[in-house]
């Protein structure tokens, strides 16, 4: 595997990130169904797996064009007004939370 990285930067210095390049490019288009399922039975049976499930959540966010970051936007507007951006209209907004409908 090593060899593999050292020929891919060699072939492509500039490269950013390398499972954007073969043969890792491959390696997860044939293997992440797998390790999906592999996370998924660990957890299912209490055995924990946090860097191969960290590695899919970053695989998995890296090839996402947009994230569901609204609650965590919410939140720290909530307990600092620190405002959030929309995606429906431009710029800053700041919801007053307590004075917001409830469900």
């Amino acid at each position: 595997m090593l060899r593999d990285i050292r020929e891919t930067f060699l072939r492509e210095p500039r490269l950013q990130f390398l499972f954007l390049a073969e043969p890792f490019r491959k390696v997860w288009e044939e293997g992440h169904a797998s390790l999906r399922k592999v996370i998924c039975v660990a957890h299912q049976v209490g055995i924990p797996v946090p860097v191969m499930s960290a590695t899919l959540n970053f695989l998995d966010a890296y090839r996402t064009e947009r994230l569901p970051a609204n609650l965590i936007q919410a939140q720290r507007d909530y307990f600092g007004a620190h405002t959030y951006e929309r995606l429906d209209r431009p710029g800053k907004f700041h919801t007053h939370w307590e004075e917001a409908p409830r469900c």
